[in-house]
């Protein structure tokens, strides 16, 4: 990669470019890309999560960047924050002297001056990051969304913003199930319970949560999924429990990762996951023996929706 710093503008400037906002990182900026050497990074601070916007001032999507001294280390706004790079100091510069190691965003900067006037052009932007992250959204997105899990309150949906965003998220998918939903998780309680058709049983894979192996969790069925569902990424006709007035559960009965779907305006057209994929996986760990015999029986039944009584 050809090196565009120029030493003697970058130091007339004054770091102009560093001071507005840290370096955008390109995938192959780094050695793995898994959901535990991301959170690795974030704990390192050698990270943010960065929202890039769609054409209607929406979130799109995240790319990695450089943390912002003063901002959050994942910005969740429609019109980020904009801070001094985490890298840059006063008198001293980029304290990556090993140019390797700087994001290509940084190595692709050209410092330029016309008619005596210092300013840099960008060759890898927002644009061409969110093209190459692409390939690697869901393992940003999870992880983005379990640290995020980590602060949220046990109750937050909101039933006003509910009614105002019309149940984007249920028209999508069903939510998910904590153990601590049901009073009793036995092989015949749980057996009964879904063979009512209300509840699916799927695998999130472990690309998706950092564990050893891909782990069977429990979730609300979606209307034209199995109760085995092969593809809980897929919208099958959207929770098979959203009627016209909302929820057919009761405020106190609906699943955990119901209650704790954070709507926020700001997000753009969809909800916060509060419970995270890897939180979900982790609690259903110590039940797989049971699920797995029950995904078993299930595999190849047709189950009818019964109602949830």
């Amino acid at each position: 990669m050809i090196q565009y710093t120029n030493q003697k503008l970058c130091t007339s400037c004054g770091g102009r470019c560093c001071r507005n906002g840290g370096g955008i990182y390109a995938p192959e900026d780094f050695e793995e890309l898994t959901f535990n050497s991301i959170l690795k990074l974030y704990y390192e601070n050698q990270i943010m999560f960065y929202p890039v916007l769609d054409s209607e001032n929406a979130r799109a999507g995240y790319i990695l960047r450089v943390p912002q001294k003063g901002c959050e280390k994942i910005q969740r706004t429609a019109n980020p924050e904009k801070g001094i790079c985490a890298f840059w100091k006063e008198n001293e510069g980029c304290t990556c002297k090993d140019y390797r190691s700087r994001p290509k965003g940084c190595k692709l900067m050209i410092p330029r001056e016309i008619n005596g006037k210092l300013s840099c052009i960008p060759l890898y932007g927002e644009n061409e990051a969110i093209k190459e992250w692409l390939y690697y959204e869901a393992i940003v997105n999870n992880v983005c969304y379990y640290l995020l899990s980590l602060s949220r309150p046990e109750e937050s949906f909101d039933k006003l913003q509910c009614a105002i965003c019309g149940g984007k998220c249920c028209k999508n998918s069903g939510c998910y199930f904590s153990p601590k939903d049901f009073r009793n998780i036995s092989l015949e309680k749980m057996r009964a319970i879904i063979s009512k058709g209300y509840i699916s049983m799927t695998f999130v894979p472990k690309v998706q949560t950092g564990l050893e192996d891909d782990v069977i969790i429990v979730k609300v069925r979606n209307k034209y999924a199995d109760v085995c569902d092969m593809n809980p990424n897929e919208s099958n006709g959207g929770c098979i429990l959203l009627e016209k007035t909302g929820c057919s559960f009761d405020d106190d009965d609906r699943p955990y990762g119901g209650r704790v779907l954070v709507p926020e305006k700001l997000e753009g057209k969809t909800c916060t996951r509060g419970y995270s994929f890897r939180q979900c996986a982790e609690d259903w760990l110590s039940y797989q023996d049971i699920l797995k015999v029950l995904y078993g029986e299930f595999l190849k039944k047709k189950v009818e929706f019964e109602g949830i009584c």
